[in-house]
């Protein structure tokens, strides 16, 4: 939040793909408005607690899997269950993974399947979902095309890559970031490669700091060889007979 706030008022690439994305959150918060009145949520809730008639959603039909939207009914919505459920489901997703109880998967797991199960009812709970899950659905699509369209964002996307690009490229030039990362990388990979052998109960593999160190001290641990012997015998005689003429 910090950088994007710093960044905005950035006169370079950086700047000008801040300035965008917040340009495009404004768009898509003003241009909403014809979502929410198009997919009401308020009528459905208020029906859910008995407190006003259900108003089916979509309208006119039974059977929301088949509804397909006619030019002579006045109430024709735009709808697709496929696409009202897949919303759904992420919505109870990332509200059920946040709950700090209990597991972030278990969470996510137990919302996507309720949003899902109540995003097929037949009744004012179904409405209620089926309508979110429709203006979620429209309201990221509206945002696609601001960002694509109105805000050029890939143009926008591109050249700040490679400015970025650019930067690290010279502090790899200066700093060494590629052996720095291949090695980091390399001890990660054995570190895990050591964990799964150690559960399953098979001897560790060493790395090549330790391989490196044993054969410098296979090295300084040379064995006598011929030629030492002999010299050792030479001196052995030498001083017997020293001791022999004292």
């Amino acid at each position: 939040l910090l950088f994007g706030m710093t960044s905005a008022w950035a006169r370079n690439p950086y700047g000008d793909w801040c300035r965008a994305v917040g340009l495009a959150c404004w768009w898509t918060l003003v241009k909403s408005r014809r979502i929410r009145r198009e997919y009401p949520t308020g009528r459905h809730f208020r029906a859910m607690f008995g407190i006003g008639p259900r108003r089916r959603f979509p309208p006119n039909t039974d059977n929301p899997w088949s509804y397909q939207a006619s030019d002579d009914d006045e109430d024709a919505v735009i709808f697709e269950m496929w696409s009202a459920l897949a919303c759904m489901v992420l919505v109870g997703s990332m509200a059920g993974g946040a709950v700090p109880i209990i597991p972030s998967w278990m969470g996510a797991l137990a919302g996507g399947a309720s949003l899902a199960i109540l995003t097929t009812r037949k009744d004012a709970r179904g409405d209620l979902c089926r309508s979110a899950g429709m203006r979620v659905r429209r309201t990221m699509g509206l945002a696609w095309t601001v960002l694509m369209d109105d805000c050029q964002m890939p143009k926008l996307t591109g050249t700040m890559t490679r400015k970025i690009l650019d930067k690290i490229l010279i502090l790899d030039r200066q700093h060494k970031l590629q052996d720095k990362l291949m090695a980091a990388s390399s001890w990660g990979f054995n570190l895990v490669q050591n964990m799964i052998r150690q559960a399953r109960g098979e001897p560790m593999e060493d790395d090549d700091d330790d391989r490196g160190d044993r054969r410098r001290n296979g090295n300084n641990r040379r064995e006598p060889m011929e030629g030492d012997d002999r010299d050792n015998r030479r001196r052995d005689g030498n001083s017997r007979r020293g001791d022999d003429d004292y």
